[in-house]
């Protein structure tokens, strides 16, 4: 009695994993209608897609994207972002060169 118990739990449990019934499938058993509505829209035709041709010649650009890379460099947080990268780097060099790695 306890092996079935214990058998008929592990495949109540096992179950809970198993993915939902799809609702077509069971609207398909239940003999109801079985037209896709799309309730969050979609229903319309897609809007045209935008090509190279329909692109506008000028573009929305921020003053760092537009700025030279001169400029770029002299940005704060630019610097402390390459510093940021390579300085781990440099130190392992510096600690491998002198003999402390």
């Amino acid at each position: 009695m306890a092996r079935q118990c214990a058998l008929v739990a592990l495949l109540a449990a096992a179950r809970a994993f198993a993915p939902p019934a799809s609702t077509t499938a069971l609207r398909a058993r239940a003999g109801g209608d079985l037209t896709r509505r799309n309730v969050f829209g979609g229903n319309d035709e897609e809007p045209p897609r935008l090509t190279q041709a329909d692109e506008p010649e000028e573009f929305f650009a921020s003053d760092f994207e537009s700025a030279s890379a001169t400029d770029k460099l002299k940005d704060p947080a630019v610097i402390i972002g390459l510093v940021s990268i390579f300085f781990p780097f440099v130190l392992l060099l510096g600690f491998q060169a002198t003999g402390v790695i």
